[in-house]
């Protein structure tokens, strides 16, 4: 592993995408590692950037790496996932109306804030609709939802879904296809509605 040049003319937003293998760990990103041991075996294959800093490490130091573009790519998408969940969960007494909306079960909040990364993390879905909050709550609640049907409340079953990338996208893009499906139908219905009003009128 190289260690860092703290002199390098973009060393503030390198600094801002450095982690310690523990707050990588706890991020749980989607098919990577959980554990410290395996991020740290991970950094040192890779040959990861790292720099030393203060801490509660081996001679009151700690390691901070540079993780490679993809998985960076990951992290900004859980850091937006989890400022999403936290904007729609400040208030707890209204957080399941919020995040429930047609009386769907709120989520735990761990498992939502995998379910929002998977779908901000889905690049086939449309930009907009990623950066708007109301939107990716409609669409992660009615994932949830959906899901639910099939894998109830069984952890074991919610883990291999949330393990298998592939899957779990197959869900999101038949969601998000019926939730278009019946926003075309809204639109036909109000456009049919608004011909036959003068048809009244004969």
């Amino acid at each position: 592993m190289e260690k860092y040049n703290n002199t390098s003319a973009v060393n503030s937003a390198v600094n801002s995408a450095m982690y310690t293998v523990r707050e990588l760990a706890e991020m749980r990103l989607p098919n990577l590692p959980d554990t410290e041991r395996a991020w740290l075996d991970r950094a040192k294959k890779g040959k990861w950037v790292y720099k030393e800093v203060p801490g509660r490490g081996r001679g009151g130091k700690k390691k901070l790496y540079l993780p490679p573009p993809e998985i960076i790519k990951l992290i900004e998408a859980h850091n937006h996932s989890v400022t999403l969940i936290h904007l729609l969960t400040k208030d707890a007494a209204g957080s399941a109306a919020k995040l429930a909306k047609g009386g769907k079960v709120e989520p735990d909040f761990s498992l939502h804030v995998q379910i929002t990364m998977a779908i901000l993390s889905t690049e086939w879905l449309p930009k907009n609709l990623k950066e708007d909050i109301d939107a990716v709550t409609k669409l992660a609640s009615s994932l949830y939802g959906f899901l639910t049907l099939f894998l109830g409340s069984s952890d074991t079953k919610w883990q291999w879904m949330m393990g298998h990338r592939d899957v779990l996208e197959a869900a999101i893009r038949f969601v998000y296809a019926n939730d278009q499906m019946y926003a075309d139908l809204e639109k036909d219905t109000a456009s049919s509605d608004d011909i036959s009003k003068p048809l009244d009128k004969l």
